[in-house]
């Protein structure tokens, strides 16, 4: 059992959450325990600590994490963005550090002359950074120490020689969206791209498309609607592409998926990328008879998946997988559906388990 033992004075931090579990006999309690800084004039955490005990001794600590954040115009980060965190293990009688990730930011200024991009001092120029509090490099613990043994400061080091080491380094746009990520000391570069449609919005109109470009070469492109909800995803590598495709039905319900094998092609050009014609009601990109697609129906007082199927092509017969009765769970089941004096009140039981929910579930 998981349960918050304790909140803070203002009654919004936590300050306690603890699990408990029983075996042999004996009940084992752990707790993370949550301490703040208000130096800021905000509760930012600044320590969470795992501690353990056995029925009712005693608590024992396990090990922590200790946080930092930056201070108001100091260099590297805006205030309250977070600095460092430590690692730490108790070893019986005192904490033993285990390491030291830190992270670096576009500075809040601008200084005079420099472009958002290629700023690296927290000065107080007179432009404010549209990328201010964005994070630009990230050090992880055995970096940290690399970087030390190689005599360096993390914390002082310029940009140019974290650069050397970083683990993660990031560019971004002016809408703040990431456009490059530098992994392992810069030796892997990944590139994103961003487009928008001018459908109107619908469940199966794509609004916004992502590109991911890899390493090499290839990449990963995302369609979604304006709901954030995939309707393409396409890998491209070299001529060839693999495409998964998804169709909702208007409560934003999966009703069909199509596997690469199943997918032609799509074309940008239609809301829907997939060109599907409702007098035929067939798309133009899914063979006919060739490759596996998913489709789904839906219960329609609750929403919930009524029937899983598989067919071949969009043409092929449908080939039932699961399929589900509901209803409401009280002694009478005849009203076929969720009531709502019962709604929220019930069981949910799936596969003879039994779990808290709004109804009970039947699957042939």
């Amino acid at each position: 059992m998981i349960q918050v033992t304790g909140y803070l004075a203002n009654g919004f931090n936590l300050a306690q959450v603890e699990r408990s579990y029983s075996a042999n006999g004996h009940t084992t309690t752990e707790q993370l325990h949550y301490e703040y800084s208000d130096s800021s004039g905000d509760q930012l955490l600044s320590t969470v600590t795992l501690r353990r005990k056995l029925d009712a001794g005693a608590w024992t600590n396990v090990n922590r994490a200790t946080y930092t954040y930056y201070g108001y115009q100091e260099d590297h980060g805006g205030e309250e963005d977070l600095k460092t965190v430590i690692t730490q293990i108790w070893d019986g009688s005192a904490w033993q550090s285990t390491g030291t990730s830190y992270y670096r930011y576009y500075p809040w200024f601008l200084a005079s002359g420099s472009s958002s991009s290629s700023s690296s001092s927290g000065g107080s120029g007179s432009t404010i950074n549209p990328l201010n509090h964005l994070l630009k490099y990230v050090v992880q613990p055995a970096t940290y120490d690399r970087i030390v043994a190689a005599g360096f400061n993390p914390l002082t080091a310029t940009d140019a020689t974290i650069a050397q080491f970083a683990d993660f380094y990031f560019e971004y746009d002016d809408e703040r969206r990431v456009t490059r990520e530098d992994v392992h000391s810069a030796s892997q570069t990944y590139r994103f791209e961003y487009a928008e449609s001018e459908f109107a919005d619908g469940y199966n109109s794509w609004r916004r498309k992502t590109t991911e470009t890899l390493p090499d070469g290839s990449q990963n492109v995302i369609y979604t609607n304006f709901a954030g909800q995939t309707m393409l995803s396409v890998f491209q590598s070299g001529d060839e592409q693999w495409c998964n495709f998804y169709r909702y039905d208007d409560s934003a319900h999966i009703i069909l998926q199509a596997n690469p094998s199943a997918v032609t092609g799509f074309d940008e050009a239609h809301a829907d990328l997939l060109n599907f014609d409702a007098g035929s009601g067939t798309f133009e990109f899914l063979k006919d008879n060739e490759g596996l697609i998913h489709t789904n129906t839906y219960h329609e007082p609750s929403g919930f998946v009524a029937s899983e199927n598989l067919q071949k092509g969009q043409l092929g017969d449908s080939i039932p997988l699961n399929a589900y009765e509901y209803c409401c769970c009280n002694d009478d089941c005849s009203c076929g559906g969720i009531s709502e004096k019962t709604k929220g009140s019930g069981l949910f039981v799936v596969d003879g388990v039994t779990i808290r929910d709004v109804m009970h579930i039947k699957e042939s």
